[in-house]
């Protein structure tokens, strides 16, 4: 980055390896530098890393053909996309994060406790992230001939990719941004390069036999897992477009988005599907085993590639889950908030890594049911945003009982109805492996459909609710 860009995108109080200071506040209009360009290479440094791979290696996993699960991931991707780019447009707009310009469909009180689950979210995807950069370490340990490093290797793999993470989110948003340029390019030609190795041996029509799913339900299943995994991005995406200028097009937002984070996330997913497809029975370990699918050159800058991704993306997962915090109402400055994100979440990694024996199967259950609360909140709060042009005024998200944001005793309740609404219908209609919904087990073949009918339920409550009149606010 050329020192122009570089004095563009940092400001005094958003400066490059310094110390954000700002949080959850608004942002003013002459401290917004970033660009469109560097909106793109955020999303493709952040999309670059293995959780995306795991994405491909779990839908493969449910008895598809390649080319039927590389079609449901593509359209689950892009779908996932276009909406991150919606709520992207209304942070640029008013320069506040996701938890503060989400508040008007809810109200300004009952909104903190859509935070604390946001803050909940956020810590579960860190400890997955943490966890796949971890194993990615202990597989370059092992191909360099430490076979069994066992708990010291893990603990090895802590201190490289949970610290430098904690140190980054720390800095905060300039920060974030800057890296995620140089990652971009790095991460982006090894991928393609994993990719290119793998396609010569691609078998469309191959699959995994009898796993016992129709195609509907399959086809469902999926579904469920890249929206958990993608469209949960609208809880902390808006909190990096904040710092575009409030002119910058909705268009062009949109679809800078779409291409850069959906591109690269599709481009892993389909890694995933297709080593996944080479070998027999599936991909058991998505880092380690594919260790044999390719040249031992290009083995160690994928596993390189893994852990370089899973750093960035755990920089902004904590990032927002510090905002988040914040939106709580807790008392914190944001790289406070990040400190104790941090002390919580490794809790949780201790517990993965030295504790827990069946990772795949606790990250699918894990993603798939943050979907329930995500899916039902995210169509409430883009659809009231649609409908105020996509402006939210900032000092009224931040304001006490005279706010228009305000509703009753702090609570808008036709959004609050129509959230419990739609989470209610997502748990009916879940499925993941320690729980089934009693909808989804007696009319849907036990296929999880809390994807869809979380967020539709939700709306269509919300749409029959809602009479607040739009002018001026």
């Amino acid at each position: 980055m050329s020192t122009q860009d570089t004095e563009e995108l940092g400001t005094e109080v958003n400066p490059i390896y310094g110390l954000e200071r700002r949080g959850i506040d608004f942002v003013p209009e002459h401290e917004r530098h970033m660009k469109l360009r560097n909106l793109a290479e955020f999303w493709v440094g952040t999309n670059l890393y293995p959780f995306n791979i795991l994405v491909g290696v779990l839908a493969y996993s449910l008895g598809l053909s390649v080319g039927l699960t590389l079609l449901v991931v593509a359209v689950g991707v892009a779908f996932s996309y276009w909406v991150i780019g919606l709520s992207s447009i209304p942070s640029s707009r008013a320069g506040i994060p996701a938890l503060a310009v989400s508040r008007a469909p809810f109200g300004l009180r009952f909104q903190a406790i859509n935070a604390a689950l946001a803050w909940l979210v956020g810590i579960v995807f860190e400890v997955i992230n943490a966890t796949i950069g971890v194993f990615a370490v202990l597989a370059l340990l092992g191909f360099l001939g430490w076979e069994d490093s066992g708990n010291f290797g893990r603990l090895i793999g802590m201190l490289i990719v949970y610290a430098l993470s904690v140190v980054m989110a720390f800095l905060g948003h300039a920060t974030i941004v800057h890296l995620q340029r140089f990652f971009s390019i790095g991460l982006g030609v090894i991928s393609v390069v994993v990719l290119l190795e793998a396609l010569p041996d691609l078998d469309l029509a191959a699959k995994i036999p009898d796993v016992g799913l129709s195609t509907l339900s399959a086809t469902a299943i999926i579904l469920g897992i890249v929206l958990a995994g993608h469209a949960a991005y609208v809880i902390s995406a808006p909190d990096y477009p904040r710092y575009l200028p409030s002119t910058t097009p909705a268009k062009g937002i949109v679809w800078t988005v779409l291409w850069s984070g959906g591109g690269t996330g599709l481009l892993l997913g389909v890694v995933g599907i297709v080593l996944s497809s080479q070998t027999p029975g599936g991909l058991l370990d998505p880092i380690a085993g594919v260790e044999g699918l390719m040249p031992g050159w290009l083995f160690v800058l994928f596993v390189l590639a893994a852990i370089g991704g899973s750093l960035t993306n755990n920089m902004l997962t904590m990032y927002s889950a510090g905002l988040a915090a914040q939106a709580t109402g807790l008392p914190l400055k944001r790289y406070h908030a990040v400190l104790i994100d941090a002390v919580i979440a490794t809790v949780g990694i201790v517990w993965v890594l030295f504790i827990n024996e069946d990772f795949l199967g606790s990250l699918n259950e894990a993603v798939v049911f943050t979907i329930v609360w995500i899916g039902p909140w995210g169509a409430i709060w883009i659809y009231d945003a649609f409908r105020r042009g996509w402006n939210i005024d900032p000092v009224a998200a931040h304001g006490g009982p005279e706010s228009p944001y305000w509703g009753s005793n702090g609570i808008y309740w036709p959004g609050a109805i129509a959230l419990i609404a739609g989470m209610a219908a997502a748990l009916l209609t879940i499925s993941v492996p320690n729980f089934v919904g009693s909808i989804s087990e007696s009319a849907l073949d036990s296929a999880d459909w809390s994807w869809l009918a979380g967020p539709v339920v939700a709306l269509l409550v919300f749409i029959v609710l809602d009479r607040r009149p739009r002018e001026g606010v």
